[in-house]
């Protein structure tokens, strides 16, 4: 009897539940064949817009250092190429002993014309003593002839005389006048042999490196000729070039990542942006200020990026992305049904591609082979990059 009643809820259980088993077999089955797709999570990622430059370090502020005298020989120099100067270092000096002589010679010339001076002020004197002695004969001859007692001949000579002397008088004072502008003058040629005396010593114009010397000890030196060359402040500069095209997106500021030849990584900051581009290499030029590292020098060769923009955003794999002639879209997936979606697409960085708008954090999308299947298709996901 017992063994009946066993018998019997088996056969209840059976049936009662016999037909959810098949209902999940059915299912299960279904599930397997659905094709399986490799989903990525929608989260946010770090973007960074770049763009390449190459280029070489060049001068920001190259001073040349001429001499200001010419015609002499350099006799010594005090620096060498790579020293770093002051403003008034002695750079070279020049063979000093004609510019001495010269100066001797407007010295002499100096003294002589203040001793013409003393001479034509002597001569003044004297002539002013002339004058007074016949302004006096003058006036007693007039007074004697006035009362019949002096003649018409003695009274014209004393005229004369007087008339001669006032001559005697104003040419020894234009003399003291020619005197006067001959010192100005000597003074003048004086000064001008003494600086040429001190020119003889080459003096730096400014702080910085001497990064040339173009001169060697005993060669006569010309005017307008280049003998150094410094870099005020040591000063330096990335001269990059940029495709007309990506010129648009550099502003002054922003960060370079920099690779330069000798010296490796370093960064540094957008200075300026040539106005111009090159009708024939379609370049523009891009100036960056470096980081102050040793060794920098004109002439070495850089490379690297400048960084338009970093941001941080939504983000799914590139490979997500079906890119139409104008729009972008995602298959997004939800409980195993795929739903296209268009997206505001951005950067890509990092096989990542940036979602400005039409997804939210946490949603899933196909992650790749979104061109093999459509909007509403059933789908058996499977966790994979990106997530």
């Amino acid at each position: 009897m017992r063994s009946l009643t066993i018998s019997i809820t088996v056969t209840a259980l059976l049936c009662a539940f016999g037909p959810l088993a098949a209902t999940r077999a059915v299912a299960q089955d279904d599930s397997q064949t659905l094709p399986a797709v490799t989903v990525a999570e929608v989260k946010t990622a770090s973007f960074v817009q770049r763009v390449p430059i190459s280029g070489n370090v060049v001068a920001r502020d190259e001073v040349l250092v001429d001499p200001e005298v010419s015609g002499h020989r350099i006799a010594a120099f005090e620096v060498d190429i790579g020293d770093e100067v002051e403003t008034g270092d002695v750079l070279a000096r020049l063979d000093e002993r004609v510019l001495r002589r010269q100066l001797q010679l407007r010295e002499l010339a100096l003294s002589q014309a203040e001793a013409s001076l003393e001479q034509a002020r002597s001569q003044v004197a004297a002539d002013q003593a002339q004058l007074d002695q016949a302004n006096s004969v003058l006036d007693r001859a007039q007074r004697l002839r006035d009362s019949g007692t002096g003649t018409q001949a003695s009274l014209d000579d004393a005229i004369a005389a007087q008339a001669a002397a006032q001559s005697a008088l104003t040419a020894s004072s234009d003399g003291i006048t020619v005197a006067q502008s001959q010192i100005e003058e000597a003074k003048i040629n004086r000064d001008l042999a003494s600086d040429d005396l001190d020119n003889a010593t080459i003096t730096a114009p400014v702080d910085g490196i001497v990064t040339a010397r173009d001169a060697q000890i005993g060669s006569t030196v010309s005017s307008g000729q280049t003998i150094f060359r410094i870099l005020r402040d040591g000063a330096v500069d990335v001269e990059a070039e940029v495709v007309e095209t990506e010129l648009g997106q550099i502003s002054s500021g922003d960060r370079a990542e920099l690779q330069i030849a000798g010296i490796g990584a370093t960064v540094g900051t957008v200075r300026s942006i040539d106005p111009t581009v090159d009708p024939v290499t379609r370049l523009g030029v891009v100036e960056i200020e470096p980081e102050a590292k040793e060794g920098l020098r004109p002439g070495l060769f850089a490379g690297g990026w400048i960084i338009t923009a970093e941001r941080t955003s939504l983000a799914v794999p590139t490979s997500a992305v079906i890119n139409d002639s104008s729009t972008a879209s995602v298959l997004v997936e939800k409980d195993g049904t795929l739903e296209r979606r268009e997206i505001v697409a951005g950067l890509i960085w990092d096989d990542l591609r940036e979602v400005l708008d039409g997804l939210k954090e946490g949603e899933h999308v196909l992650a790749r082979a979104a061109g093999f299947f459509s909007d509403g298709d059933r789908v058996r996901p499977v966790t994979g990059q990106g997530d």
